[in-house]
């Protein structure tokens, strides 16, 4: 299965929020690959990015790296966890675009860092 249709399956409300949380995923940096893991839609810019985990009444966007995003700990949820914190969106009113790309961006950034220590 391809996100895609993994999106199409979803109930109304999660699909239009999936929707609209991959493009902006896909849109905000080139080379950022998707693909079904863990039963759900993961995507990977030099390395784990960010999931999309649809809930009972919304959607979890997790960051792989959550936890090392500073500039974001102020939006972002970490239940506990230790290496993942997300942004939960219960409707498509509740996504503030400005704070979704911020994150976003500053994960895509982490990455890059990551990526480029390794060498």
């Amino acid at each position: 299965m391809d996100v895609e249709l993994y999106i199409e399956q979803l109930d109304p409300e999660q699909r239009e929020l999936c929707l609209l949380l991959r493009s902006e995923i896909l849109t905000l940096t080139l080379g950022v690959e998707e693909k079904i893991a863990y039963g759900i839609p993961f995507f990977y810019y030099n390395g784990p990015l960010c999931y999309l985990a649809p809930k009972k009444m919304g959607v979890d966007l997790g960051f792989y790296r959550g936890q090392q995003l500073n500039d974001s700990k102020p939006f972002l949820n970490s239940e506990d966890r230790k290496q993942v914190a997300s942004l939960y969106y219960s409707t498509l009113q509740n996504v503030d675009l400005e704070v979704l790309r911020m994150v976003l961006i500053e994960a895509i950034e982490l990455n890059k860092t990551i990526r480029s220590k390794k060498r």
